[in-house]
């Protein structure tokens, strides 16, 4: 009988036999079983995001032998490694890998408490918000026109085109991206007719609003919030999302790409607008070392992720952005869009985990079991998906920062 082995793709090397048909997302076939891997397969695989592979294990043995007493034994830690190890393990305080269903008490803050504005003063609070930025009201609108575009059975990929086209400096920066190493098309994309055939017509309309949303803000100073850091965050956690998704075979990737992106906006409202309460909250977490939405919750009655998608709400953005923003931190919440809101989630903690900016959170979020059982990812995957992040980060930010 023959025996087979799944393991990781980036463990599977030339000469190893296939076991099983390996296919893509559309189900085209790839790979057959029976034949033997060769260096062109195996960059196939990492091309298509393949995490696992069925191979033949003619021995049945183990394809590595533990080494013998004293072979690889772990060296004492250098002073670089348990200083290291004391860094992550504060950064990773909040990591609960046991899931309890009760495994984060609430610290006590310190001080005598503000009345807190409360969840019903949001709505007021956005409003006030859009007067005293009027043009913030009105950054979706682009958005709208493209898809009333895209909506009129009279329109065509020009129409589109065109009323993109009307935004010089857009119209460049979309370029930019469908010529980035995101896409790694093999000629380069000269026209936004031609972005649009290649990418899509909502695939560019959510790309418009991302490059739409990230050219106001990064506009504006703030004080005391160290911008560049929190875009850095933002695009991490985008570029994650997309990976997330691409793993899963979803076929909306930019759609998980712009709930990633906008997944803090409404902490970057706080920051802008709200500087007397995100004060008193940036002083809370660091008196109380918990995580800052906790923070915001007790101290403002509602947290950044609700703000968002209040704001969200006024640009009338899809659901299916808007409940990914609201629930990235409460993913159990989400009942329309689960799987996207488990996707951004994870690609939250991700982005924390490996340091890509920050939007004002000192720790790592834990990622919660049902999010992570919903996903059914296989724990290979998150390697390739750090990894595919980390291919395309650096360009990203040049492409939507410069």
């Amino acid at each position: 009988m023959e025996r087979r082995k799944t393991l990781p793709t980036q463990d599977a090397h030339p000469g190893m036999i296939v076991a099983e048909d390996v296919r893509d997302r559309s189900g085209r076939l790839l790979i057959p079983a029976g034949a033997p891997l060769k260096e062109k397969h195996l960059r196939v695989l990492k091309i298509w995001g393949i995490t696992t592979l069925s191979v033949r294990d003619p021995s049945g043995a183990a394809a590595h032998q533990a080494p013998a007493d004293g072979d690889g034994a772990m060296q004492p830690a250098t002073d670089a490694q348990a200083r290291a190890e004391a860094v992550l393990r504060e950064v990773f305080r909040h990591a609960d890998l046991e899931h309890p269903p009760h495994g984060h008490p609430v610290p006590p803050g310190g001080g005598t408490p503000l009345p807190a504005p409360g969840a019903g003063m949001i709505p007021g609070i956005v409003q006030d918000v859009l007067r005293r930025d009027p043009d913030l009201g009105t950054l979706a609108d682009l958005y709208h026109r493209i898809q009333a575009v895209i909506d009129d059975p009279a329109s065509s990929l020009d129409t589109v085109a065109r009323t993109i086209g009307a935004d010089p400096a857009l119209s460049a920066r979309i370029l930019r991206i469908a010529n980035s190493s995101l896409y790694q098309f093999p000629t380069r994309v000269e026209s936004i007719p031609q972005a649009i055939g290649i990418l899509g017509t909502q695939q560019v309309r959510d790309l418009v609003l991302a490059a739409t949303l990230i050219r106001h803000f990064s506009r504006i100073p703030v004080s005391g919030v160290d911008m560049d850091s929190f875009w850095r965050h933002s695009i991490g956690c985008a570029l994650m999302a997309r990976s997330v998704a691409f793993f899963r075979r979803e076929a909306n990737l930019e759609r998980a790409y712009v709930a990633g992106l906008l997944h803090d906006i409404g902490r970057l409202i706080l920051f802008m607008h709200l500087e007397d309460w995100a004060t008193r909250v940036l002083a809370a977490r660091d008196r109380s070392g918990d995580l800052l939405y906790r923070v915001e919750s007790r101290e403002l009655g509602f947290d950044h992720s609700q703000l968002g998608a209040a704001l969200l709400e006024h640009w009338r953005l899809p659901p299916a952005l808007i409940e990914p923003v609201r629930h990235h931190h409460s993913p159990d919440e989400a009942r329309r869009y689960p799987m996207e809101t488990a996707t951004v989630h994870l690609a939250d903690s991700m982005a924390h985990a490996l340091r890509l900016g920050t939007s004002g959170e000192r720790y790592c979020p834990a990622v919660e079991e049902t999010a992570w059982q919903r996903l059914a990812l296989p724990e290979s995957a998150l390697e390739q998906i750090a990894a595919q992040t980390d291919r395309h980060y650096q360009q990203t930010l040049e492409v939507f920062l410069t």
